[in-house]
Formats: structure tokens, sequence, C-alpha cells
């Protein structure tokens, strides 16, 4: 038998890339009112596509305001702390997992300090202010940080795996007593439009844009395409099917597996066993699973080491 060789391309012909120009312009305008306000702009980016989840539309507001970047979803990314540091030399930035009372507890300290260092320092306490692209944990990110910064569990800011949790920017929540640190959510900001048509693939596929722009079949066909590229014999999805390139093996395999004895006749429905693959990817993997993605392609980011 051959040895199985991942595809090193796919057809983006199909793609569409959607024109958001009016979406979350009033948002933007009430993040610029704050400006003045804010000592820290915290901006987040999904660790699992840390190049596609930046908006350039951030660099605008932020101005020449003190920023961090903060990668998420750590626990889900190959993406790591060398290739962060290739990609931000000289300025502050972090990679966590949002649930991570160790993680979350690492960035308090480091605002603590940058508040101690502030002279004059503010005498109402330091302000920051979460933004970033729909879904890559700012609210999740909120709740965790006032948790272990006030010892109050009660959740402030809804979660959810979508993207439009957060419709409007948030009044000031205190994330940490001594020394007093504020912080305030924002509703996810996304691109005005976007250019590269692989883009709009790895956005839609880790949540950040509606998956209904997309067909899901489609979707799922570029999944297996990145995945075959990090798991290059097959060990991603082995509970399912053995190593291909054939989206169609793998959507027929889980047919059969998980929805033909709950539906009659012999016939595959690929589009409700691709949401299915979709929502399971997500959500970080198969079942208890936890696998590791990374959408963008970095200097080393295929490295071996990684598989």
């Amino acid at each position: 038998m051959s040895k199985f060789v991942p595809r090193q391309s796919f057809p983006l012909s199909n793609v569409v890339t959607s024109n958001f120009q009016r979406h979350h312009r009033n948002a933007l305008q009430k993040m610029e009112a704050l400006r003045g306000d804010v000592d820290l702009f915290i901006e987040l980016r999904d660790s699992r596509a840390p190049l596609a989840t930046r908006n350039k539309m951030f660099d605008h507001l932020i101005g020449a305001r003190p920023r961090m970047v903060v990668y998420t979803k750590k626990e889900l990314s190959f993406f790591t702390e060398e290739m962060a540091k290739k990609l931000h030399p000289t300025s502050p930035h972090a990679l966590i997992d949002c649930r991570s009372h160790a993680d979350v507890t690492k960035l308090l300290d480091h605002w603590r300090d940058l508040y101690r260092s502030m002279s004059p320092a503010p005498p109402l306490g330091m302000r920051v202010l979460i933004v970033g692209m729909p879904n890559v944990g700012k609210s999740t990110l909120l709740n965790h940080l006032r948790e272990r910064g006030t010892d109050k569990k009660a959740r402030v800011q809804a979660v959810g795996g979508m993207p439009g949790v957060t419709r409007k920017v948030s009044g000031i929540i205190r994330v940490s007593e001594s020394p007093s640190v504020y912080a305030y959510d924002s509703p996810g900001v996304f691109l005005p439009k976007v250019q590269d048509p692989e883009d709009m693939l790895k956005l839609i596929l880790i949540g950040c844009v509606p998956q209904t722009i997309i067909d899901p079949v489609i979707l799922s066909d570029y999944l297996l395409y990145r995945l075959n590229l990090l798991y290059p014999n097959g060990s991603a999805y082995k509970d399912i099917h053995g190593p291909t390139n054939d989206i169609d093996d793998i959507l027929s395999a889980i047919w059969r597996k998980r929805f033909a004895r709950k539906r009659k006749g012999n016939e595959v429905d690929e589009k409700a066993a691709a949401l299915n693959w979709l929502d399971q990817w997500r959500s970080g993997g198969q079942g208890r699973r936890k696998l590791k993605l990374l959408l963008d392609t970095l200097p080393e980011s295929y490295d071996p080491l990684l598989r």
C-alpha cells in the first residue's frame, strides 16, 4: 500500500468573501469615545489563526496608546510562545487559556505591575478595554479575570460559542482590588472586507463568522485539508476513517456512525454530517480528545515535532 500524501493546496474558487462595511460601526464609535479614559488596550486574537484574527481597524482605534496582544485558546492550538515572540519581539503579548487560573493570574499580575510603574498612578485605578474579533474569548476572559482578581464568581458577561454574543460596550467592571484595575468588554469587531478567501474559511471554521456564509461541505473539506497537514497519519480522525483526502469518505463514515440508525433510507445527508463534524471541531476536537489546530502558516508551524 502506498504511503498517504496530504494535499498541499486547497481550491478557493468557490469561496465567497463577504462585505461587512456596515457591521460594528456603532461599537467602534463607542470605543473611540472611551479611548481617552483607557490606560491599556487588550487586543485578543485566536491562537488557532493568529494572523487571520488580527483586525487592522484596531490599529486606528488604538493609535499610540499602550497595547497588549493576547492570544487565546492556546489549549486548542499549536501556536507557541516562541512563535508569538517572532511576531512581537519587543512589544507586550501573552498566550493563554482563558479558563486557566494560572494564565489569568499571570495576566492580572502584568497589569498590576504596569499600574505600579505608572507615574503618576491613576488615582481611580487603571482601566483596560478588551477588544477583538467576534468569538475570540473576550467575555470568557473577562469573567475569569473578575473571579481571580476579586474572588467574585458571578458571571458578568454572557458567553457563547458563536459570534455576536456581546452586543454592546459594557459598563466598567472591577477585575482587581489591590491595586484597582477595571475592564470594559466590547462586541467583536469584524474586518470591513476579507480580501483572502482562505482567511474567510479560517475565520468561519473557528467561529468568528457565522458558518451560513459557506457551504458546510466545502468548509469540512477545508478542515480535512488542514488536519492532514498537521496530522499526516490521519490520527485526527482515526475513529471515523483512515487517512484520506476525500471529504466524501469522512462524511459518509460520520453519517453511518452517527445518523444512519435514526434516519430512513440509505442516502447520505452530507450537510448534516458536515455540520456535525464542524461543531465537534469548533469546540475542540473529537469527544474527550482535544486535538490542536494551527490554520495560519507561520515559521516552523509545521515542524515535525508538532506532529
